[in-house]
């Protein structure tokens, strides 16, 4: 009987990969100012049509850029159902964090249970999309919007 793998990893062509490595091996250049991560973030630009695109080392390092940008000064509303680098990228701008109860179909901020003394305490909400199961995104921008807040989505793994 042949075997079927749930989880087997998909792995590249052999040849083409010892080219990179021989490269890497060759410059000893392992960090965003060797050639690879330029290439790869132009190739996502055109691929995902976007003009600016930048690479980080991890999602904590991406969620700091995206507050900044931002330019979010005082809270962020999150759902307690994340990974600990949301708050944690929050914590390490100074930015304090405000958790709120999830719908139970999404698993994402139910923003019916927003308390109104709340809402003049954070200038943000992070939603993220849990399970591969969209958040209410629509309802919490139109929230934002009426509430004059932004929003940034948080999504755990994007490829």
């Amino acid at each position: 009987m042949k075997k079927i793998f749930v989880t087997r990893p998909s792995v590249p062509d052999k040849e083409k990969l010892n080219k990179y490595l021989n490269h890497l091996y060759k410059t000893r250049i392992l960090t965003t100012q060797g050639k690879f991560v330029p290439m790869l973030e132009n190739k996502l630009k055109k691929l995902l049509g976007v003009k600016f695109l930048c690479l980080t080392c991890n999602g904590t390092i991406a969620l700091q850029i995206a507050l900044k940008v931002l330019d979010i000064k005082s809270g962020v509303l999150l759902s307690p159902f994340s990974y600990v680098a949301t708050p944690n990228a929050c914590r390490w701008l100074n930015l304090k964090t405000y958790f709120i109860d999830i719908e139970e179909k999404n698993y994402s901020i139910d923003i019916k249970k927003i308390n109104k003394r709340l809402i003049d305490k954070f200038d943000c909400i992070m939603p993220t999309h849990v399970f591969s199961i969209e958040s209410n995104i629509d309802q919490i921008r139109k929230f934002a919007k009426k509430n004059k807040k932004k929003s940034h989505l948080r999504c755990r793994s994007l490829f």
